[in-house]
Parts: structure tokens; C-alpha cells; sequence
């Protein structure tokens, strides 16, 4: 803020001014890019020092037309506020007598006492006033309510000035409003004069703004921009308004108005001026009762308000038809904030004759349309704007330069800061980009480049850097981060115009700075102390004169120049074969190879030299079976053989380590050559199968993460079901499909079982002569078979495994456990395998990863599932309980209705007995008034030969011996 008190300090013996009256003024500026919770700059009024109104007139023969009480002259209150925000916030009001002044003739009655009152004081006032002078001329203001509008319509700030007062000049002070969200008014204070003259036979001048010329008829940017007048249409103005004013970047003289001229920075421009011009309407005054001052015209063109730093006025130059033109010209300083952001720009003109007597008349402030007050009035009699809205942009994002080379070098970005000295001037090392393969940030690796070694051979590489704009200059500078001496390496002189492809037949252009290309010249001396040299290089730019980059800096947070990122690459000097970092297999990692399927693997190595080369395998550690190399491929001094390796499934699971050399007989030597050893680890890749299930089937588990293994509690004739997925790697080396397994085994289906040791294992395996109980073959359901794990020895089941659409690897398995299995523990795995069998399947079973998805079903006992619209007496039936349905209502006091029960519920049919030691299948049934034939048949779980273990819970059906 800066902060103006007027008024104060008066009288000095009261330090603190207590009881006086005194006047605050302020500027408001704050340099901020934040959002716009507040204004960043006061309202500035744009009003000349002095309005002149016409008392009789406005022709020079015709007197004012005045109705009763109502005899005025309209100008407006120019000004604007920078932000279109607050722009349109803005209202006025007229001035009160303390804001016009009155506040300084004020003193206390008794300067002694601040107690006393306030009086007027003659001897305080400003030399030449009054008490009447605080009085407000006859004047209103045309809508108190109104505000401004950006697109420079409405009747905000428009005065209504009452001509019919004595001819003299007034003091007016109007305030301008602006209305903060919190409530707080922020008022800017305009104190004017208006003079109401009498000046017959003068008319006032006017700003003449002619239609815009065709821009396409532009041959270059000096032509002058005429300013258009016309049509005020809010949706598409064709007068620089506030919402679309003239426009001019900061550091180019280039005038453009999107709205009308479509200019774009890179397309035709309206110019390096602007034409602003009024017109005298005397100036064709013929000989009559009216030709007392013929021949009027324009004496000249003036702000009305202060220009911003660097614009330039041209002298009012007079034209025929009575109009006089100023030209504006403007090349704002992008550092110079004062420079920069919207202005309003008004002017007013003044009228002169040769005539004696002659008195001369001014422009009427009017930024918007407004007519005079009489009858019959014509657009020839309009005022016209006398302001106009231009913005100086602020400097466009500036990108760094694109570098460009005449070689296939990739463009990995070193970081921006070269290597700096120490403060012992020692040079610190270039940790960035250290060597060949070394990948920045976006994965570039740096790139390896070639030449022969021996004297006399030269390296050469062209760069050229390409800068948006042409208003800093651009080059290009090499560095060698490593290199002991620099005697080795020279650099041509910048070609500015020319690109890294047209180098040698280009030649320079002093105008051009936007584009440049340099050579690097290495040459190769016969004993070089280094065989890889590091070479890096970077785009820059350089401020022009004048350009305050401090300055820049800190109104923009950034320099005005930019600068590309160091790219590096690796010079090799060689005489044997090498591998190309860039053309080369990524060797840091195991290359996966199916089984079955076919990898080839391209070498290649460079020869700058004479001679043939050839690629061999090294015989340590060899290669695997089903490996071979293929013939050899030469283009110019590149050759490429390539390496096959189909693995087959017995080798799946296994890692091959193969290394392979290039060499080369150079002409007219006896020996090879050899490159360094290159080598590479294979793997013939095992899928991993990672299970998804919905909803999981386990208890305890859910969806999200769902294990591989785990118990279901199951109830006979309740269903389960579950969407199973198998997932294998990121890549589909093997089409994973799933079945239900035969013989299934978990090791560790327990895991999570509070009833069985963790590491509890179940399956069902085959008969042999050696195991005929609880086996497959023996002819009995018994142990963890099912249906579908031991098709021999057990019943279909009650399930399925659908696959979803033409999934293989994704299906719904369902399974309702039967009467025969409960009491009993059994196992169903759906299996993921592949055409080529289980040997590229991962069998390591661990969480949610493993060959197959196992549940191992706990069938209880003495407990049914209700069918749809079952009873309790068709369930007795259903499952041949042979016993009363009023014995199952009695055991199942949450059924409420015994004809009406939900389906799938579970219900009881009897209790479970725990055998003691000395219990026989007989003495149970007689104790329990039921047979032995009923408890084997709701028992599966008891042997054949009926020898029951101690502890083992048995369903009893009581008094079922009927």
C-alpha cells in the first residue's frame, strides 16, 4: 500500500491529531498470481484535469435545448480498474464536502482543548476558497446504481452536468466504489474541474475513428492499426473495449486485436502503431450568418491521463476533412512491472482558428456513446470514445531450445547445471550420466558412439538447437566431463539459420536467432590417453541488452532466458569389435523363455575396421539343448546373427547362462581380435497361478484376499458356489486352463483350522496292496473321496465347474454335499494345468499362490438343508429319516411354522452322540431306541466292520427302531 494523509499535522502541538478531522488517500498494488479473494491494484480514473462543456450550443448557430429543469451535458467518468473481477464491482457517488476538501479549513474552537469543537477556519483553508467552495455544482450523476461493464456499455459513471449555470469553472469530486465480499468499501477520490464556457459558433471536437482497414492487405508491421468504431454489441464488440482489448506482448512492438484482426504472434499482426484520431465538426464552415470562424481545425491531441513508462506519442499531424491523428508506439519492458497489465489509454483534443476572437473549445470525456440532448439529433453529433483499452502481456512461457543432432544419438537429459569449480578453482566431477546405458528419468539411456582408433582419424557430430522465439539468441556449447586434455576436441563458430542436417552448404544469418547449429571435431591421435571419452553438450540462450535479468527474476519467479537439458553420449575409440550399448539386449536381468515356445535374441557388433567379423558362442558354460546361432548378416561395418532357444518342457524351471564373443581378423594381421565377453541368463519360465475367488469359499476369508486352501463348513443339501479365476504372470507364456482334480492332495488346508493341527495333510490316494483303507479302488466312499476325486468308489455329485464364456481359466463351481458324506471330511481341487502338462505349473502351494484351488468340505452331522417349499414332513420322507415330523418340530424350536420353512435353512434332525470306551453299535442303538442299520446309514463316517473310535460323534435318530 501506499498511503497518503492529507490534512494532517495540524496544529503541531497535538502530536496525535486527536479530534481532527483528516483525509486518508491510497494506492493499492500487490504483485501477486494467487487467486483473486481481493483486488491487486486500486480503480485509476482516466478523467482530464479539466472537463470543458459547451454552455450554448452544440451548434455553432443553435442554442442549447434545455426542458424545465432539465438542461445538461453528459461526459463520462473515465477509469477502470485492471481486473475484470473488480472491474465490474465498481459504482460512484458524489464526493462529500469533507472528501472535496472542507476537512482542511477545520480546526478546534480551543487548539488547546481536543475536546472542543470543530469550527470553520479561513486562515486553514486553501488560498482562493470558501465555504460555498465545498458546495457540489448542479450536477447528478445518470445512475447512481449502475456499474461499470467490461464490455463497455451501461450508464456507470455517466455525469449529468447542469449547463444553465453562470459560465465558470467548478470543483466536482466523485468517488468511485468498489464493494469487497466482507462487506468493505473501497473508495478512489477524483477531484476535476468543469468549466461550462460559452462558445458560440464552435462546436467541440470529437474522436474520428474510421472503419478498420483489411488485414490482409498488410504488406508489413509498420502499418499503423486504425482503431474501429461502430456497433457497441456486448457478445462481439468491434471497439477495443475491456473485455477485448488491443493487445501487445512485452518485448515486441507488435499491436494485435483477437476479437477483430484474429492476429496470433505467429500470423499477421495489425501492425507497430496505433492510429488515434479526432475530428473538428467547424471544420467546413461556409460563408452565412455562421461563418464567423470558418475553417476550423484540430491544434492538437493530448493524454488525459498518464502514460505508462516507454510509450511513445507522435506529434498531432493534421489530415484533410478537418481530422488530425496522433500514432502510438509501444515496446513495453517485460521486467518493468509498471509495464505490464491493462491500460486506458484517453485522450482529448483541442480546436483552433485563425480568426481573431476565437475561442477555442476541448473534447467532451466520453469512453462509451452518448448524444446530446436535442431533438433530431444524427450519428454525426454523437460523442464518440475517447479511450481505448490496450494490454501489455506478460512474457509467454519460455521453453528451453530443442536440440537436434545429425546423428541417431538418443536425447538423455544430464540435468541442467554444467560442472562448477570448487572454491579452490578445482573443476567438481559431472556425477550425471556417467556412462553408456545409464538411463535418466523417462528411461533414455545414454548412447555410445563410434570411431577407429589410430592417427589421423577424425570424429565429427553436428548440434543444432531450435528456440520458440527469435527475441533471445540461442546456441550450443560442448563440455568433456573427463577429458584430461582438450587439445583434441574444436568447435566451429555458431551458424544461426541453419539446422544440424544442412550444416556444411549452410550459411550463416545475422538476423536469425532463434536457430544455430555448431561442429565438434574430435581427433583421434595415435596414443590417446582415454579409448571412452564422455562428450556432453546444451542449448542456451543470452538476454539481449537492456534486459534487467535481476529484475525479470524477481517479478517472474524465473530468468527470462532457458537452457535444454545436457545430453551426453560415450565416444569410443576402438580397433576391436564391440557390442552397441543402443543396439543391444537389455543383459542386467534373466530373459523368460516358454517352454516350447521360440526366443531369438539379435547380437550385434560394430567393426570400424577392416576385416570380417564373426559371433561364436564360448564354449564355457556352453549352451542349453534346443539352442542354436543363426547365419550371419552384414550392413556396412554392423553385422547381426542371431541367437534361437526353444526349451522344452522338461527344461522348464531351469536357468542357462550363454555368453558369446565377437571377432575379427583385421586385413593383413595374423591374429583375431576379440570383443568383450557379452552374456546373458535364461530362464524357462514356470507359471506362478495366483487365485481370485468371489465370493471366497473358506471360512473366514473374504473376496479381497482369498486364500488357496481352506475348510468349509457344509451342511448336506446346501449349495456353495464361487466365480474361481487363475492368474498367471504379467506375460501369457502358457494357456492356464482349470478341471477338477483326480487324487487331490493339500499339504496345508489346515492352516487356518482351530480343529486340526496346521499342519494337518489330506487327499485321496490310490489302492495298492499295501493300503486298501480310506484309498480310491477299495470299492467304498470313504476318507476325503468324492465323486470327482474317486470316480471308482463314489457317487456322482451334486456340482459342477462351468467356465465363463470362452474362458478356460475362469469358471463358477458349484457343490451341494449329499447324505452319504455327512459326518465326513472330503476334498475338491479345481486345477490350473496347460496343454504341455503340469511341469510348467509352479506346484509350490503358499497363500493365495498355488497349482490349485482346494476346499476341504466339513459335512456336518444330523443336520439338513431345507429344499424350496419343503415341510417338515416331506423333509423326513426326503431323506428317509424314518421318523415322526413331530419329533423334528420338537428338536428344532426356531421353526415356527412346520408347514412353512426357508429354504436352504439348515435343521436338525437328531443329536450327536460321543462314543465312550466299551460302546458297540448295539448298545448305542439300544441305549438310543433306534437300529443299527439307522446309525450306519446316517454315519457314513463309521467303518465298515463298525469298530468305533473313542470320542467319534455319531447322529442319532431317536426311537427310529419302528
Amino acid at each position: 500500500y501506499s498511503v497518503f494523509f492529507e490534512g494532517c499535522c495540524r496544529p503541531a502541538e497535538l502530536a496525535n491529531n486527536a479530534g481532527l478531522v483528516f483525509h486518508v488517500r491510497t494506492e493499492l498494488f500487490v504483485n501477486s498470481d494467487s487467486n483473486e479473494d481481493f483486488p491487486l491494484s486500486s480503480f485509476k480514473f482516466t478523467v482530464p484535469t479539466q472537463v470543458v462543456l459547451k454552455r450554448e450550443g452544440p451548434g455553432a448557430c443553435e442554442q442549447i435545448y434545455c426542458r424545465p429543469n432539465n438542461c445538461f451535458i453528459e461526459y463520462s467518468l473515465q477509469g477502470y480498474h485492471e481486473q475484470l473481477k473488480w472491474h465490474e464491482t465498481i459504482s460512484f457517488r458524489k464526493g462529500t464536502a469533507n472528501e472535496m476538501g472542507k476537512y482542511k479549513c477545520m480546526e478546534k474552537a480551543v487548539p488547546a482543548d481536543p475536546a472542543s469543537a470543530l469550527i470553520f477556519v479561513q486562515s486553514q483553508c486553501p488560498v482562493g476558497t470558501t465555504v460555498t467552495s465545498f458546495t457540489e455544482p448542479k450536477m447528478q450523476l445518470l445512475d447512481a446504481n449502475a456499474k461499470l461493464r467490461n464490455d463497455g456499455t451501461g450508464s456507470a459513471g455517466v455525469v449529468r452536468f447542469d449547463v444553465s449555470q453562470e459560465e465558470g469553472t467548478y470543483h466536482t469530486t466523485m468517488v468511485a466504489v468498489m464493494l469487497l465480499p466482507n462487506g468493505v468499501r473501497l473508495n478512489q477520490v477524483l477531484d476535476s474541474k468543469v468549466q461550462v464556457a460559452v462558445m458560440v459558433f464552435n462546436d467541440q471536437p470529437i474522436s474520428y475513428v474510421p472503419g478498420m482497414r483489411d488485414t490482409n492487405s498488410f504488406i508489413d508491421g509498420s502499418t499503423p492499426v486504425d482503431i474501429v468504431s461502430g456497433s457497441f454489441d456486448a457478445a462481439a464488440p468491434s471497439y477495443p473495449v475491456k473485455a477485448t482489448p488491443i493487445e501487445v506482448q512485452c518485448g515486441r512492438s507488435l499491436f494485435f486485436l483477437n476479437k477483430i484482426g484474429a492476429l496470433n504472434l505467429d500470423g499477421p499482426n495489425l501492425g507497430t502503431g496505433i492510429d488515434f484520431a479526432f475530428r473538428d465538426p467547424d471544420f467546413s464552415r461556409t460563408a452565412g450568418s455562421c461563418s464567423q470562424f470558418a475553417g476550423q481545425t484540430i491544434d492538437f491531441i493530448d493524454a488525459a491521463n498518464s502514460l505508462p513508462r516507454g510509450l511513445k506519442v507522435s506529434n498531432t499531424a493534421m489530415f484533410s476533412g478537418g481530422v488530425s491523428k496522433i500514432e502510438l508506439s509501444w515496446k513495453p519492458v517485460c521486467e518493468d512491472r509498471s509495464q505490464v497489465g491493462l491500460f486506458h489509454f484517453c485522450f482529448y483534443a483541442k480546436d483552433k482558428s485563425t480568426t481573431p476572437g476565437f475561442v477555442p473549445s476541448y473534447s467532451v470525456p466520453s469512453p462509451s456513446p452518448s448524444t446530446w440532448t436535442i431533438p433530431g439529433d444524427n450519428a454525426e453529433k454523437q460523442y464518440h470514445p475517447t479511450c481505448l483499452y490496450v494490454k501489455s502481456l506478460p512474457p509467454a512461457a519460455n521453453p528451453p531450445p530443442v536440440l537436434a543432432t545429425d546423428r541417431l544419438i538418443p536425447k538423455v537429459c544430464c540435468g541442467k547445471q554444467k560442472p562448477i569449480p570448487d572454491a579452490n578453482g578445482n573443476m567438481l566431477p559431472f556425477t550425471p550420466c556417467p556412462e553408456a546405458g545409464w538411463a535418466d528419468s523417462n528411461g533414455i539411456k545414454v548412447g555410445n558412439e563410434y570411431v577407429l582408433g589410430g592417427g589421423g582419424n577424425k570424429y565429427e557430430v553436428v548440434v543444432g538447437a531450435q528456440a520458440e522465439n527469435n527475441f533471445f539468441k540461442t546456441d550450443v556449447e560442448f563440455f568433456y566431463p573427463d577429458a584430461t586434455s582438450v587439445r583434441f576436441f574444436s568447435v566451429s563458430a555458431p551458424k544461426y539459420g541453419c539446422g544440424a542436417s544442412n550444416f556444411d552448404v549452410c550459411s550463416s544469418n545475422p538476423n536469425v536467432q532463434d536457430t544455430v547449429a555448431r561442429k565438434l571435431t574430435v581427433t583421434i591421435e595415435a596414443s590417446m590417453p582415454q579409448n571412452k571419452i564422455r562428450i556432453c553438450y546444451q542449448a542456451f540462450q543470452t538476454s539481449p541488452a537492456g534486459v534487467d535479468e535481476n529484475a525479470w527474476t524477481l517479478l517472474y519467479r524465473s530468468t527470462p532466458t532457458s537452457k535444454s537439458c545436457i545430453t551426453c553420449m560415450i565416444l569410443n575409440i576402438i580397433n576391436a569389435p564391440v557390442w552397441p550399448m543402443e543396439q543391444r539386449v537389455d543383459n542386467s536381468a534373466p530373459i523368460f523363455v516358454g517352454a516350447g515356445s521360440t526366443y531369438v535374441l539379435p547380437l550385434t557388433a560394430r567393426n570400424l575396421g577392416s576385416g570380417t567379423t564373426s559371433i561364436f558362442i564360448l564354449a564355457d558354460p556352453g549352451a542349453p539343448d534346443g539352442s542354436r546361432l543363426l547365419e550371419m548378416q552384414q550392413t556396412e561395418s554392423v553385422f547381426v546373427r542371431n541367437f534361437e532357444y526353444t526349451p522344452t518342457v522338461a527344461q522348464a524351471g531351469l536357468s542357462s547362462r550363454v555368453c558369446f564373443t565377437a571377432s575379427t581378423v583385421q586385413e593383413g594381421a595374423a591374429d583375431p581380435v576379440d570383443s568383450d565377453v557379452l552374456c546373458y541368463e535364461f530362464y524357462v519360465y514356470v507359471e506362478q497361478i495366483r487365485w481370485v475367488a468371489s465370493p471366497c469359499p473358506f471360512d473366514g476369508g473374504s473376496s479381497s484376499r482369498c486364500r488357496a486352501q481352506g475348510v468349509k463348513v457344509a451342511t448336506v443339501g446346501c449349495n456353495t458356489q464361487t466365480l474361481l479365476q487363475a492368474q498367471g504372470g504379467a506375460i501369457e507364456y502358457y494357456d492356464v486352463k482349470l478341471r477338477l482334480q483326480q487324487y487331490p492332495h493339500c499339504s496345508n488346508c489346515f492352516e487356518y483350522s482351530t480343529t486340526k493341527p496346521v499342519d494337518t495333510e489330506i487327499g485321496v490316494s490310490q489302492c495298492t496292496a499295501t493300503n486298501t483303507v480310506e484309498c480310491c479302488g477299495n470299492g467304498i466312499c470313504d476318507g476325503a473321496e468324492t465323486g470327482w476325486g474317486c470316480p471308482q468308489d463314489c457317487p456322482a455329485e451334486d456340482g459342477s465347474l462351468v467356465f465363463v464364456g470362452d474362458s478356460t481359466n475362469e469358471a463358477t463351481f458349484e457343490f451341494t454335499p449329499l447324505r452319504h458324506q455327512q459326518g465326513r471330511e472330503v476334498l475338491v481341487c479345481v486345477e490350473a494345468y496347460a496343454d504341455l502338462g503340469l511341469a510348467v505349473i509352479n506346484q509350490r502351494r503358499q497363500g493365495e499362490l498355488a497349482p490349485s484351488l482346494c476346499i476341504v468340505f466339513a459335512v456336518e452331522s444330523c443336520r439338513y438343508c431345507v429344499p424350496a417349499g419343503a415341510t417338515l414332513k416331506s423333509i423326513a420322507r426326503h431323506y428317509m429319516l424314518n421318523i415322526d415330523w413331530l419329533r423334528l418340530y420338537n428338536t428344532n424350536p426356531d421353526v415356527t411354522n412346520p408347514d412353512m420353512l426357508l429354504p436352504q435353512k439348515a435343521i436338525q434332525v437328531g443329536p450327536l452322540y460321543k462314543v465312550a470306551a466299551g460302546d458297540t453299535l448295539l448298545s448305542v442303538a439300544a441305549t438310543m431306541k433306534t437300529t443299527v442299520k439307522m446309525l450306519m446309514e446316517n454315519n457314513p463316517q463309521i467303518p465298515e466292520d463298525g469298530m468305533m473310535k473313542v470320542g467319534l460323534k455319531v447322529c442319532v435318530l431317536l426311537c427310529s427302531h419302528a
